[in-house]
């Protein structure tokens, strides 16, 4: 994910959590910075990303930053219930890298050009 991401643009800044628990104290920690867009993995370890999704959403500064969901799940229940909770979408987890780069590309079309034409 993360040479996906550096290889459509080098100057992308990514901050990685070891886990969900890791990810919600670092995001609540003041000198965070606040996010263009956020990444849960759904299946992370102690605090999954459905729980992180959740807690994020319950603090005011992040409301407004899209946030998608990255995983392996194909359930259209979980897929409902993330969205439900403030999800923006899902990035499936692929098999091909280029898959992976393609789907991401035009993610960051469509959401920056949203930010242009606000």
């Amino acid at each position: 994910f993360q040479s996906a991401l550096k290889e459509l643009n080098p100057e992308i800044r990514l901050l990685e959590a070891e886990n969900g628990k890791d990810a919600l104290t670092k995001m609540l920690s003041k000198d965070f910075p606040l996010p263009d867009l956020m990444f849960f993995d759904l299946n992370m370890p102690k605090i999954n990303g459905l729980e992180l999704l959740i807690e994020t959403k319950k603090h005011s500064g992040f409301k407004s930053v899209p946030l998608y969901i990255y995983t392996t799940s194909r359930s259209e229940e979980e897929k409902n219930t993330c969205i439900k909770e403030g999800a923006t979408g899902f990035i499936s987890k692929h098999y091909s890298y280029r898959q992976l780069c393609k789907e991401l590309k035009h993610l960051f079309e469509h959401h920056f050009a949203e930010q242009v034409v606000s």
